[in-house]
């Protein structure tokens, strides 16, 4: 993937990356790289999970903010932002981002994301436990 993603983190998104503590937080004003910073996160912390018996890096992670229509308008286009179409790509009816290219070592990298007006918000729906959970615009979640 680096050779076709350059992200070079701002100082305060570069300590969050580095923290391997179970809860962490990234705080900034608007476009300090929180978000950008965040994806980039759930691709760096995929590529660090073990392989399964098959080869492949499992992983899942949930990104949740207040609405659907707020993951739309703002999350899916971080993501668009920074991975080129032919890494990864929405499948629009479940609303998932999914990375699954042939990589040296057989990583596939699987994102959904979730918003409490979802019906995939509900726990007995959203399937496997994610690896991470993020919080955008936590403040402003109910």
């Amino acid at each position: 993937m680096s050779e076709a993603i350059d992200y070079r983190p701002p100082p305060t998104v570069r300590r969050f990356m580095r923290s391997s503590a179970f809860v962490r937080a990234c705080v900034g004003p608007l476009g300090s790289g929180k978000s950008s910073g965040c994806v980039m996160e759930i691709l760096r912390r995929a590529t660090q999970q073990a392989p399964s018996p098959d080869g492949v890096r499992h992983t899942r992670f949930a990104v949740i903010r207040n609405t659907q229509p707020q993951l739309k308008d703002t999350t899916r286009k971080t993501f668009e932002q920074w991975i080129p179409p032919d890494i990864g790509r929405w499948h629009e009816q479940e609303f998932t981002f999914e990375i699954d290219r042939p990589l040296a070592d057989g990583t596939r990298i699987h994102c959904e994301t979730a918003g409490p007006d979802m019906p995939s918000a509900s726990p007995s729906t959203l399937g496997p436990p994610a690896a991470s959970i993020a919080l955008a615009a936590a403040v402003f979640i109910r």
